[in-house]
């Protein structure tokens, strides 16, 4: 009898040879990928303004409505006035008067307005003396939280230096030198240091201010002290080196100069001579290694402004790197911004860094010096 059992065993075993033999199907194919959501940019966080930045802004806005700021300026008279409103106005849409003088006549016209109740200037734009006794007299009000003065970074002088309080800032200084009239000294033939005005060339051919008359020696007497460059005997010495005292001010000295009244002028200063060197004279400052002197020119804010918040926008703005380019170009002067370029002609040009800014009390003690008429009996006699 057939052994069914063994033929089923069999037929199962080349069934599972059959099997393992076919070809196997292609998987099939994976579903395609979801598109994927596009990737943006995380949104970046507001500024955070700070409270005095937003209290700026309101004075801003309310200088726009003020709409005016009126400057009395012995800087910025003329065409230089007229370059700097554009640009403050084109910047704020803020207008600028500027009546322009010198320093006696302009403050003496404040002090008569407000003496009148006639608030009608907002700034007082003047030597550093005059806008000091604007301060002392109790006339002026304090900038000294401006956004333009956080850092001091960008200034070789910084503007508060002189008055900490912020009434009277500083933005440049007319430097006070020696200049020579370059017919009558060579090129290379020029004195490098104080100490070489000593030279017996140069006796008879120096030219300076009158002691009796010009406060520029009395400069240099506190000038000399403050950076060692002469004793007593020596500073005399020097008085004996001159062959002319000029009398008058910075104008007439730079202008005899000019004329070839001596070979170098002591006391001539880089604002007159920038004048005279622009219309040909034949003027060269020199940039001694002991430096110079620089009597700044200071801003004051008067405390009756009729517009104290344009007032505060404008000083803001021309304390500010493009602010005082706009006036240095203007005026081919430099500033006391590291930042804005010195655009005084190459004859007149003077190292910032070495030039030594008066104080206050520098200036009380020069005062001094020429009411004694110390310098008359140091150096005419």
């Amino acid at each position: 009898m057939p052994n069914k059992w063994g033929n089923l065993v069999v037929l199962c075993a080349l069934l599972l040879l059959l099997v393992s033999c076919a070809p196997k199907a292609a998987p099939a194919p994976a579903a395609p990928a979801a598109p994927s959501a596009p990737v943006t940019a995380p949104t970046p966080a507001a500024p955070v303004q700070r409270p005095e930045d937003a209290a700026w802004d309101k004075v801003v806005q309310e200088a726009k409505k003020e709409g005016k700021v009126v400057n009395y300026s012995m800087s910025m008279a003329g065409d230089v006035g007229n370059v700097v409103s554009k640009a403050f106005k084109d910047r704020y849409g803020i207008t600028l008067e500027v009546i322009g003088g010198t320093s006696p006549v302009l403050i003496q016209r404040i002090r008569t307005e407000q003496l009148q109740g006639q608030f009608a200037a907002d700034i007082g734009d003047l030597s550093s003396g005059r806008t000091v006794e604007l301060k002392t007299s109790g006339l002026t009000a304090s900038l000294k939280d401006l956004p333009v003065l956080r850092e001091r970074a960008p200034w070789y002088t910084y503007p508060l230096d002189m008055d900490p309080d912020g009434h009277v800032l500083l933005y440049y200084a007319n430097i006070i030198g020696v200049f020579a009239n370059t017919n009558l000294v060579k090129p290379g033939d020029e004195p490098k240091s104080w100490q070489e005005l000593m030279d017996p060339k140069w006796k008879g051919k120096l030219l300076t201010g009158d002691p009796g008359i010009n406060q520029i020696s009395s400069i240099y007497y506190l000038f000399f002290k403050k950076k060692s460059i002469y004793s007593d005997s020596q500073n005399k010495q020097l008085g004996g080196q001159f062959s002319k005292f000029i009398p008058g001010g910075q104008v007439e000295l730079s202008r005899a100069l000019a004329q070839g009244d001596g070979a170098l002028a002591v006391g001539a200063d880089q604002g007159n001579t920038t004048s005279l060197i622009a219309q040909g004279a034949p003027v060269k400052a020199l940039d001694l290694k002991e430096g110079a002197m620089g009597m700044p020119l200071g801003l004051a804010m008067l405390n009756k402004a009729p517009h104290p918040n344009a007032t505060r926008v404008f000083v803001n703005w021309f304390f500010s790197a493009e602010g005082l380019k706009v006036w240095a170009e203007a005026k081919k002067y430099a500033t006391y911004r590291k930042d804005v370029p010195d655009f005084t002609p190459a004859a007149a040009k003077m190292d910032l860094s070495k030039v030594y800014t008066f104080s206050f009390a520098d200036l009380d003690e020069v005062n001094k010096i020429f009411s004694d008429k110390f310098m008359v009996e140091l150096w005419k006699k």
